[in-house]
């Protein structure tokens, strides 16, 4: 039971969190097409990512039929809407990661660059038929694709965690 109360209380903090990011963010409130994230360079990028301590976050959302993801590397500061949504790509120095792609197999090409057992934390909500139709906010895809990028982890020895 403690369990479930802790879980109730991680989303609970998450929406809220959640609702306040996009109402700071009035300008992000309509998501750019998947054409304005260019397709990474996957020669230029290393073959396997860094190693994180906290592991990756990952981030998705629709846009128009399409689903975009963020993978970026975890920390303890917060990330902002416009950072985890815009388009561009990058790996610093220092390690630090952030890749946006615009497509299922592109993903799973970002997945595989992974070392293996890296925690990914898979955030998103659905409110569906909660917020007006068109609202940009961070969600998961439809089950039939979310579960595919989940075999497909599990088979790369990623251990991708979602709250759905």
């Amino acid at each position: 039971m403690r369990i479930k109360s802790f879980l109730s209380f991680l989303f609970c903090l998450f929406l809220v969190s959640a609702c306040t990011a996009t109402e700071q963010t009035p300008a992000a409130a309509t998501a750019q097409p998947a054409s304005a994230y260019p397709t990474p360079e996957w020669g230029s990028l290393p073959e396997v990512f860094p190693q994180s301590v906290k592991g990756y976050e990952l981030y998705s959302w629709q846009s128009g039929p399409d689903w975009l993801f963020t993978l970026i590397t975890a920390t303890n500061r917060n990330k902002t809407f416009e950072e985890l949504t815009a388009p561009g790509n990058e790996i610093q120095e220092d390690g630090m990661v952030k890749i946006t792609v615009g497509s299922e197999q592109d993903l799973l090409i970002l997945l595989s660059r992974l070392p293996q057992k890296t925690e990914v934390f898979w955030s998103g909500i659905d409110l569906s038929g909660e917020v007006e139709e068109g609202t940009f906010y961070f969600s998961f895809p439809p089950d039939d694709l979310l579960d595919r990028i989940q075999t497909r982890a599990d088979e790369l020895g990623i251990l991708l965690h979602t709250l759905k």
